[in-house]
């Protein structure tokens, strides 16, 4: 190894946290190996002590290899794309090693089979294992530790009134009065508490450290983030929380070996091979922060949760697997040594564990695996880890592969999966699927959890979803009211506090409110035209239900004759049955949104000068505390307009979103699984502008998440009644809320706003478009069932897939009706009378080909039914009549292709899967005779 790349490696390990270098240099380890690592950021040059540590880390790691009759270890992965050693970032190529060892198999080859079997037989086993071979033993008779409590401070948190303590635990150093170990920890508690409350401790770097890295590295502060603090978002839910240095414990190199509490075991005298490394020390005194909890009154110590991120996740679960008194563990990017399987050779490997940087970690036995032994040859591996904590709760996390591959989030993955059998051995849930998921796809209903973000190499982005699945586990012990129309809770829940439900539970207990089972709702047919139980795909057999409801027909029997009867009294009563039967009804006094300018950028974006601001819309929480909810969006106008803009909004998915507000902007429209991007620079050709909003930074896409977000605040963190909003009307508030800022800018012209959104977002634009007649035109791409397309032309997607369990939230609880005993059938309106209630205001409907389901076959999209989409803007068309606008101009669905844009209703079928972009061009010369720039 050249002295250049030794120091590289050995500063990236002393600064304790790989956060720091991420953030300092763009983590080129982390980046895939077909994409160029950015330019390392200038390094300090290292002070005389620094260098000594790193003599001493490679002096002592030779010690250890001479020990084992090691000469020589295999080189570890590395970031340069060019080097003979690159990581490996080919999922193709990543299981050079499948077999994985069976945690629920005996070394004697018998399978476990009874809880009692796991607990004294099985476990001790895995425990001696990795004891003996990966993280090395904890010496019996370790010194006690006396806590001090420092200080005491009474202070806030943002809005929150805490306590907060400074605390030292003083360990015994009789053994060696020579080494000295302090543990720092604090303790932050809400100071109105009524009782003990929850606890999450974080693993993490001292505040010294990181006012001197934010000062070293200006741009830390610039890349903190935005809205509400880790600490901030526990207070919310009327937590505490701790903050615990490892580092006070046990040094982060391998020269502090015979320092910290394992040199003070040691008398501080080099560790035997078998003795525990770093990782189990940071676990140790972890535990150790666990005993004071246990006797501190406003500390609830059997609820208290660990987090860590990066290598302090890796100690975090390590401690979450000896210790069983933690109560469930955020696991966040620990890769290889924590949740990821050894034996997945993607990003980090045990090379890097096993080199001069990182070997401390481990026990001095770990070398052997990167010398004549393999990945292959371990006899244990990370799922077991991961079963050492069952039956309790833990959520593993990671970033996306361009940003955080390095910690390997499939091998992270597939450890948690294979963890499950022992969950599910000890009458506890697995993640429900053994299946890679798509990423930002939240994994919560069982007792072990996974996400992978779209971020880098941070924990922030997963905070809220963790903070959703330990809201299950952490909670105090009041038992909350029952009666005819309350929401049942689960067990044990603290009245007034917020009410995690998995989408399953909320469902069941809807169905229950109805008077429903899910036994009676009818079945959910597949979108694969070649599955046995597949959706129908035949044009003849689409017309079960060929009566459409009037939109110009009274409930009165009155045919409607005048503009002035369209609006005094027809337009209402279709309002009012979508908002009973489909969409439910938004709540009165809905709170106000208070919008902060982030920042503003001036930049360059395909050629252009343009002011790019990073907003979030505040939502006053004061009627629920505990629930905190920010619109997130960006808006980009041109710099040198003549006055204010026409602005499209974009209903974004989370990865589109992700890089609307990437630095620097991204001109490229990624394309793949998760991206419905559309281009943005014909916008700014015409003189307009453009913005990205975030539904789900509002309200979350899934039935879990109703009791938080906009939607959980407005019913202070209960579930919801049978006629609530759901999440396409929450969306479509979100929309409002930014027109509501816009009629604020001077750049953006508040008259000529369009929307733009596909599928899911397709329809929350089409509703947005509907209820908010400041709007002035949609484009509404491949919305199908829920959206454009007639719920009585039964063709692709159907009511009971809207009704089933992954969707049911997007709609009011009464909707669930017409997918069990009624029928597309029995609705009083249907989607015609949506687009109808968007008249006069001109409505652009696209969708893709119907020679392919879109999922199955991705070469089309006949799931969201585009000859259904067309029949409801038909249908639509003597609304648009009547007040003096134009229809389609034909009641013929047209040949693939046909742009239909004469009139004020606006068509288009093109030839390819399911995405908006082949459309967009078609709609902006649509929108163009509407909007216009001076």
């Amino acid at each position: 190894m050249s002295a250049k790349r030794s120091f590289a490696c050995w500063f990236s390990v002393t600064i304790s946290f790989t956060l720091v270098l991420t953030l300092a240099e763009g983590r080129a380890q982390n980046s895939p190996a077909s994409t160029p690592p950015p330019q390392p950021a200038t390094r300090p040059a290292p002070t005389p002590e620094q260098l000594a540590i790193q003599v001493a880390s490679e002096k002592e790691h030779q010690r250890e290899m001479d020990a084992l009759g090691i000469t020589e270890l295999r080189s570890g992965a590395e970031g340069d794309a060019n080097s003979p050693h690159a990581a490996n970032y080919d999922e193709a190529k990543a299981d050079i090693y499948p077999k994985t060892p069976d945690p629920l198999l005996l070394n004697n080859g018998k399978p476990v089979t009874t809880a009692k079997m796991w607990w004294s037989k099985r476990r001790p086993e895995i425990v001696e294992l990795f004891d003996r071979e990966i993280y090395g033993r904890t010496p019996a008779n370790l010194p006690k530790v006396t806590w001090e409590v420092a200080s005491t401070v009474h202070e806030k948190n943002g809005d929150v009134p805490v306590i907060t303590k400074t605390l030292v635990g003083h360990v015994d150093n009789s053994a060696d009065p020579k080494i000295t170990v302090n543990i720092d920890l604090t303790l932050t508690t809400p100071e109105n508490a009524k009782g003990p409350v929850p606890v999450i401790m974080e693993l993490g770097l001292s505040k010294e450290f990181l006012a001197m890295m934010a000062k070293r590295f200006p741009q830390f502060a610039a890349m903190a983030g935005n809205g509400p603090t880790w600490q901030q978002q526990v207070l919310a839910r009327g937590w505490g929380y701790a903050e615990y240095i490892p580092t006070t414990v046990q040094p982060d190199n391998g020269a502090g070996l015979t320092e910290g509490i394992i040199g003070l075991a040691n008398k501080g005298q080099p560790r035997k091979l078998d003795d525990w490394g770093a990782l189990k020390a940071w676990a140790w005194g972890a535990s150790r922060c666990l005993d004071y909890f246990e006797t501190d009154k406003d500390v609830d110590a059997k609820q208290v949760g660990i987090e860590g991120h990066s290598r302090y996740g890796k100690a975090s679960v390590v401690a979450m697997a000896y210790d069983p008194r933690f109560a469930i563990g955020y696991i966040s990017s620990s890769g290889e040594a924590g949740a990821k399987l050894y034996r997945h050779i993607f990003g980090e490997q045990v090379g890097n564990v096993a080199g001069t940087p990182e070997y401390h970690w481990m026990a001095g036995n770990f070398l052997k695996y990167a010398g004549p032994l393999t990945p292959g040859d371990l006899p244990v591996d990370a799922n077991e880890l991961v079963a050492l904590c069952a039956p309790r709760p833990v959520f593993i996390s990671g970033g996306a592969t361009n940003g955080d591959g390095w910690v390997d989030a499939k091998g992270m993955f597939l450890a948690a999966a294979g963890a499950g059998p022992v969950y599910r051995l000890l009458g506890k849930k697995d993640m429900g699927t053994t299946t890679f998921p798509p990423i930002e796809t939240s994994l919560i209903d069982g007792d072990v959890a996974f996400r992978q973000h779209t971020g880098g190499h941070t924990p922030g982005p997963n905070w809220p979803t963790f903070l959703t699945f330990a809201s299950r586990y952490l909670h105090a012990t009041t038992t909350a009211a029952t009666g005819p129309g309350v929401a049942i809770m689960p067990e044990g829940t603290k009245v007034g506090a917020p009410v995690y439900l998995t989408g399953d539970q909320d469902r069941e207990r809807m169905l229950a409110l109805l008077g429903l089972k899910d036994s009676e709702m009818r079945h959910r047919p597949a979108g694969d035209a070649k599955a046995p139980d597949a959706t129908n795909y035949d044009e003849s057999k689409a017309d079960v239900f060929p009566q459409i409801p009037d939109p110009m027909l009274l409930k009165s029997g009155q045919r409607v004759t005048t503009p002035q009867q369209w609006w005094s009294a027809r337009r209402p009563e279709i309002i009012a049955d979508f908002e009973r039967e489909i969409l439910g009804k938004a709540p009165a006094n809905l709170p106000k949104v208070t919008w902060e300018v982030v920042k503003a950028t001036p930049e360059k974006y395909g050629g252009f000068d343009v002011i790019s601001k990073r907003l979030v819309g505040h939502v006053d929480n004061s009627i629920d505390p505990q629930i905190q909810v920010n619109i997130q969006m960006v808006l980009t106008t041109p710099a040198h307009s003549a006055g204010p803009v026409p602005i499209i909004i974009e209903l974004a998915f989370d990865p589109d979103f992700q890089d609307a507000i990437a630095t620097p902007v991204s001109e490229v429209v990624p394309v793949g699984p998760g991206h419905y991007g559309i281009e943005f620079e014909p916008l700014l050709k015409r003189g307009w502008g453009f913005a990205v909003l975030s539904p789900t930074s509002f309200q979350a896409d899934d039935g879990s998440g109703l009791t938080a977000g906009i939607i959980g605040l407005m019913n202070k963190g209960q579930p919801r009644r049978p006629a609530d909003w759901g999440t396409l009307r929450a969306w479509a508030w979100g929309a409002s809320r930014t027109m509501d800022y816009f009629e604020t800018d001077k750049a953006v012209n508040a008259k000529q706003v369009g929307l733009e959104g596909h599928s899911r977002f397709g329809k929350a634009a089409l509703v947005a478009m509907a209820f908010d007649q400041r709007f002035a035109v949609v484009y509404s791409s491949s919305s199908g069932e829920g959206g454009a397309k007639l719920y009585r032309h039964i063709f692709g997607e159907q009511m009971p897939n809207v009704a089933g369990p992954a969707l049911y939230h997007w709609f009011d609880g009464k909707f669930l009706r017409y997918g069990g005993p009624l029928t597309a059938g029995d609705l009083p309106v249907d989607n015609h009378e949506l687009i109808a209630l968007c008249a006069p205001r001109p409505v652009f409907i696209g969708g893709g080909a119907s020679t392919g389901d879109g999922y199955a076959d991705p070469s089309g999209d006949a799931w969201a039914d585009a000859k259904g989409m067309f029949l409801a803007e038909v249908d639509a068309g003597p609304v648009y009549r009547l007040l003096g606008a134009h229809d389609l101009g034909t009641t013929n669905f047209p040949p693939m292709g046909t742009a239909l844009i004469n009139g004020d209703l606006g068509f288009r079928q093109h030839q390819f899967g399911h995405t908006p972009a082949p459309n967009w061009p078609t709609f902006l010369d649509f929108a163009s005779k509407y909007l216009h720039s001076k």
